[in-house]
C-alpha cells in the first residue's frame, strides 16, 4: 500500500473515532438534561418550593401561596361516646415558570366537650343566673341570686372568662331570691333586673344605670312562693312586662309596665291559673303561632305536664292547652329554639324523676306534637340551649345537680340528640345555668350557680 494510501486509511479511522467521541459526549448530555427535567418535575409535585434555589442561578422563578380551611362533623362510636371532629385542610401552591401545582395536607382533632372551669367566685347558696352586658363594654355579664344573703351579686365581665366582682343588692330581708331576668323596665336604654322572692311572695325591680351599678329594689307583691320569671312585652305598647310562675298558687302572675319601672298599678296585675295543683316551676314568651303576639310556655311540676297560652293583643291569654311530659316525670324547666329547623318553635323540657326530657315539635299556629323523648340523665334541674359546636344548630345543656355535672346534648340537626357529654362542677351540683361567649372567642360558654359549694362557676368551651 502507498505512503498516501496508508494516510487515508488513517485519516478516515481518526474520524470515526473523533465521531463516535463526539457522539457520546452528546448522547451523555442529553441523559443529564433528561435527569434535570426528571427530577424538577418530581419537584414540583409533591409541591416543594424550589424557585428560590432556581433564581439564584437565573434558571427559573418560583411563588408560594397557601390557604387553611376548617369544618366540624359530629359522631358517635361504638362506645356511645360522643366526640366533634375538627378537620384542617391546608392548599399549599407553588408556581414555578408558570407551572402551578397545590399540595393539600388535612389534620384532625377529635373533641370531647369537657368544658373547662376557669374561676369561682364565692356566694352564699346561689341559684338564680342570667347574663347580659349591663355596662356597654361589649362584654358579657353575670347577675345571680343568693338565697342565704338574700340579694343579687353582679360580676362584671373582663372579656378573658373571668370577671370583676362588682357589688351585691338586697332584695329584702327574709325574702330567698329564687330567679332573676333582665329587661328596660324605664325605657332609659339601662338594662334593669326583676327578682322574683319566693318565701315574701313579690318581685323586685332594680334599676340600673348602665354601669354595673343598681339602685334600691322596689318591691311588688304578687302570688305565694314566685319561681320563675320572664320578661316580654305582651300587649304592644314597647314597655316591657313580666310574668311570674308562683308554685303553691299555681299561676302565672302578669305584670304590665308602663315604661317607668314601676309596677302593680290598678289594672296592670293579672293572674292566670295553670290548674289545681299544678305548681308551675318554669316560664318563658314566645310567638308558637306568628301572629306578632307573644305566647308562654309553663311547666307544670305536679301535674307532668307542658303548658301553651297563646297570647291576645291587650295582655291577656287563652285557656291553657297541655301536653304530657310523662307520669311522675317532674318537670323542672324549659327552653325554646327551633330544633329541628323547620322554621317552626320546638319546646324542650328537663325532668327531675326519670331519666329522659321532652321534646315537643311546634306545627307553627301555637300547637304542638306529643312529647318525643330524649335521654338525659336522671333529676335534671334546669337547662337552656345554645349552639355549642357552632354548627347553627340549637343544642342542649343541662344542669344536673344530683350527679354534680354539666350535660351537653348535641343536635343531630333534625331535634334528635347525641347522648350527653358530662363536665364535672366539683364541690356541688349546679342549679341555675346560662351560656354565653364569656371570652370572645366566638363559642358559646357556660356558667352555673352552685348552692351547695356556695359559687357562681364559669366553664369555657374547649373546641
Amino acid at each position: 500500500m502507498s505512503k498516501n494510501a496508508n494516510r487515508q486509511q488513517a485519516f478516515s479511522g481518526n474520524n470515526r473515532s473523533t465521531e463516535v467521541s463526539t457522539g457520546g459526549r452528546t448522547l451523555k448530555f442529553i441523559w443529564i438534561i433528561l435527569a434535570v427535567i426528571i427530577i424538577l418535575a418530581i419537584c414540583a409535585a409533591i409541591a416543594v418550593p424550589i424557585g428560590l434555589i432556581l433564581t439564584k442561578n437565573n434558571t427559573a422563578t418560583a411563588s408560594t401561596s397557601s390557604n387553611t380551611s376548617m369544618t366540624n362533623t359530629t359522631a358517635t362510636n361504638s362506645t356511645n361516646v360522643t366526640t366533634t371532629t375538627v378537620s384542617t385542610t391546608i392548599n399549599m401552591t407553588t408556581t414555578i415558570n408558570g407551572t402551578t401545582t397545590i399540595a393539600t395536607t388535612s389534620t384532625t382533632t377529635a373533641c370531647s366537650y369537657i368544658f373547662t372551669n376557669v374561676a369561682s367566685y364565692s356566694y352564699s347558696a346561689p341559684v338564680g343566673i342570667a347574663t347580659a352586658d349591663i355596662n356597654h363594654d361589649g362584654k358579657l355579664d353575670i347577675v345571680e341570686t343568693n338565697t342565704g344573703t338574700n340579694d343579687v351579686g353582679v360580676l362584671l365581665g373582663t372579656g378573658n372568662g373571668t370577671f370583676t366582682v362588682s357589688g351585691s343588692y338586697s332584695t329584702g330581708s327574709g325574702t330567698y331570691p329564687r330567679a332573676v331576668a333582665f329587661g328596660d323596665f324605664n325605657k332609659d336604654n339601662q338594662l334593669d333586673i326583676v327578682v322574683a322572692n319566693y318565701f315574701t311572695g313579690n318581685v323586685a325591680i332594680l334599676l340600673g344605670d348602665g354601669t354595673g351599678v343598681f339602685g334600691t329594689a322596689t318591691l311588688c307583691t304578687i302570688a305565694s312562693n314566685p319561681y320563675a320569671v320572664a320578661v316580654g312585652d305582651v300587649n304592644g305598647d314597647t314597655c316591657p312586662d313580666i310574668a311570674v310562675a308562683s308554685q303553691s298558687a299555681n299561676s302565672i302572675t302578669i305584670l304590665l309596665g308602663n315604661c317607668s319601672g314601676a309596677f302593680g298599678g290598678s289594672g296592670t296585675v293579672k293572674t292566670i291559673s295553670t290548674g289545681s295543683g299544678s305548681n308551675p316551676q318554669s316560664v318563658a314568651f314566645a310567638d308558637f303561632n306568628s301572629d306578632g303576639r307573644l305566647d308562654m310556655a309553663v311547666a307544670n311540676h305536679l301535674t307532668d305536664t307542658m303548658g301553651i297560652f297563646l297570647g291576645y293583643s291587650n295582655g291577656t291569654f287563652s285557656a291553657q292547652t297541655t301536653y304530657s311530659t310523662g307520669s311522675g316525670s317532674n318537670p323542672n324547666m324549659l327552653t325554646i329554639a327551633d330544633f329541628n329547623l323547620d322554621g317552626k318553635l320546638d319546646v324542650v323540657v328537663v325532668n327531675a324523676f326519670v331519666s329522659y326530657s321532652c321534646i315537643f315539635f311546634g306545627y307553627g299556629d301555637g300547637t304542638f306534637m306529643a312529647q318525643t323523648q330524649i335521654a338525659t340523665t336522671y333529676f335534671s334541674e334546669a337547662v337552656t340551649s345554645a349552639d355549642i359546636n357552632n354548627d347553627n344548630i340549637p343544642d342542649l345543656i343541662c344542669a344536673h345537680n344530683s350527679i354534680g355535672k354539666i350535660g351537653i346534648a348535641l343536635n343531630n340537626g333534625n331535634g334528635t340528640f347525641a347522648s350527653e357529654l358530662f363536665t364535672a362542677t366539683p364541690g356541688g351540683g349546679p342549679i341555675g345555668i346560662v351560656c354565653g361567649d364569656f371570652n370572645g372567642d366566638s363559642k358559646q360558654d357556660v356558667a352555673i350557680t352552685d348552692a351547695y359549694s356556695g359559687a357562681a362557676k364559669i366553664f369555657l368551651n374547649p373546641c
